[in-house]
């Protein structure tokens, strides 16, 4: 019986690491917005407490709820346990969706460079065949350098909407 207790016995500075970490956590999902939250299915208490703090606009008050949340979350392990794992996608998202976003950039800028352009084109046609390329030929014919910021934003566009068309036949998703 001495060994079980001793094994269950955490310090009083890890279990505030522990309080603060999901803390940490409620803290993003009052940040998140209302359309990834809807994805995630909480308990009704800790959904009614989660919509209540988010109404909340003091700054004490606030706080309060959050952490009463947080301990809501405490007690429920398979809740918390839901919330990480949804929080953690969410995170890989986001930085899939920004790995993208600089891949189309990068992308732009060959095509923007007059001594890069034809690759890019090329590699453009070879990755998304099915794509009618006499638009952004026109825009790039119609782009004038640096300081024409219209074109330059309207290429990228363009791109943008050329990969949601075709995300599968994206190079860059070769693991999913």
């Amino acid at each position: 019986m001495v060994a079980s207790e001793e094994m269950e016995e955490v310090s009083k500075s890890q279990r505030k690491r522990d309080a603060q970490a999901v803390e940490e956590l409620v803290r993003q999902l009052l940040e998140m917005a209302d359309s990834q939250l809807e994805l995630l299915t909480l308990d009704s208490e800790i959904s009614a407490s989660l919509l209540q703090a988010r109404s909340i606009r003091t700054h004490s008050a606030r706080k309060r709820q959050l952490k009463f949340l947080a301990g809501l979350l405490r007690r429920e392990p398979e809740q918390l346990e839901q919330v990480q794992t949804f929080l953690n996608g969410e995170s890989a998202l986001q930085l899939d969706e920004a790995r993208r976003f600089h891949q189309l950039e990068k992308l732009r800028d060959r095509l923007c460079a007059a001594d890069q352009r034809p690759e890019a084109l090329a590699e453009l046609r070879q990755n998304f065949p099915a794509v009618d390329f006499r638009s952004l030929e026109a825009l790039l014919r119609a782009y004038r350098g640096v300081e024409d910021k219209k074109n330059y934003r309207q290429i990228f566009r363009w791109l943008r909407q050329a990969l949601v068309e075709e995300p599968s036949d994206s190079p860059s998703d070769e693991s999913d």
